[in-house]
């Protein structure tokens, strides 16, 4: 490990900086270019570079000289330039930030390798744990792409994927008993209260009938996760009848509303919705046909959920203790939506819930 630090060292501190930096040329042709009377936007021009970073240039190498009648002068230098770059570049470089440090090198490779956490969750998650991270961001990936750490590559970057999203035409129409999405009060799509949900299933191989119930608190990102025996009206009021029973009076409290799709597995003529003590459980609601979209928050946890559960595994072979796992997997994954702190620790800023 020592080996690759000293070489990502000398490759990327040592020398020239990284790619995006300009090189000792570059600053040879800013010196002549402004001697030749050349403006800072032909200069960019000529180089390909952005107008900022000539601008930036010029001030990092700019000197005072003193003319022959004893005035001062000031001209841009590329020695000097190169020299200051260089300087700054050791200053910053990974012997002081990672260094010998091989337990924190370790510990973050294991979390993105072993744990399926992305950079950031990985250095979050290090502070938690009393890891001094002395660096950021940013210089993180810059380690990945250089091959400090030796298991890891750039596959293991996180990127968000962009999703192209077709809208297709409704071809049922609202159930008249049931309430539409759009009769859901606005102020729950600003996430400021708690005990607003999304509750979906996710499904095994096809041709299986066991499946997992899924419900994600929109404010927190809160996931609870129960196994069924089938995907169907009967199965979910009868896990909701546990849920109620477990939360008894703070039912209520927890559970105000709840948006689900349009699968039958959340109709059953009003017995989903049925509270064990009478009434309605809590006011739900029904997004549009074909648009999944509508419950984003629990859309982008169910692939967690698939990180360990594939599609084509059949859900029955999955113990109960897994599924509490990969339950308690997510709601303790650090996330740059609440900086750094996990979806557990949002719902412990709502003491009184669960």
């Amino acid at each position: 490990y020592i080996k690759i630090v000293q070489a990502f060292e000398r490759n990327h501190n040592g020398g020239e900086c990284m790619r995006t930096c300009l090189n000792e040329r570059e600053r040879y042709n800013i010196e002549y270019a402004l001697k030749a009377g050349q403006t800072v936007q032909q200069i960019a021009a000529t180089l390909e570079r952005a107008q900022s970073c000539i601008y930036a240039e010029i001030k990092r190498g700019t000197i005072e000289q003193l003319n022959s009648d004893l005035t001062v002068r000031k001209e841009y230098c590329a020695d000097v330039a190169q020299r200051r770059h260089k300087e700054k570049c050791q200053s910053r470089g990974v012997g002081l930030k990672i260094g010998n440090d091989i337990q924190l090198a370790t510990y973050l490779e294991n979390k993105i390798l072993n744990n399926g956490f992305s950079p950031y969750a990985a250095m979050q998650s290090a502070k938690k744990d009393g890891y001094n991270v002395p660096f950021g961001l940013s210089t993180l990936y810059n380690y990945i792409r250089g091959g400090v750490f030796e298991k890891l590559n750039k596959k293991h970057l996180s990127r968000r994927r962009k999703h192209n999203v077709h809208m297709r035409q409704a071809k049922k129409k609202y159930n008249k008993n049931v309430l539409s999405i759009e009769q859901r009060d606005r102020d729950i799509n600003k996430r400021q209260e708690f005990g607003h949900w999304e509750i979906d299933t996710v499904v095994g191989r096809q041709g299986t009938t066991t499946c997992l119930l899924v419900l994600t608190e929109r404010k927190t990102r809160y996931e609870l996760i129960r196994k069924m025996s089938h995907k169907s009206a009967e199965c979910t009021a009868a896990e909701l009848d546990r849920l109620e029973k477990e939360y008894g009076d703070k039912f209520k409290r927890i559970f105000k509303t709840v948006t689900s799709d349009n699968g039958c597995e959340f109709f059953g003529g009003g017995i989903v919705n049925k509270s064990i003590y009478g009434g309605e459980r809590f006011k739900m609601y029904y997004c549009h046909p074909y648009r999944s979209n509508e419950r984003g928050s629990n859309e982008l946890q169910n692939r967690f959920i698939r990180r360990f559960i594939k599609k084509g595994i059949d859900i029955a072979g999955v113990s109960k203790k897994r599924v509490k796992e990969v339950q308690d997997y997510i709601n303790s994954y650090p996330r740059k939506l609440f900086d750094g702190l996990s979806a557990a620790d949002m719902l412990a800023h709502e003491t009184g819930f669960i």
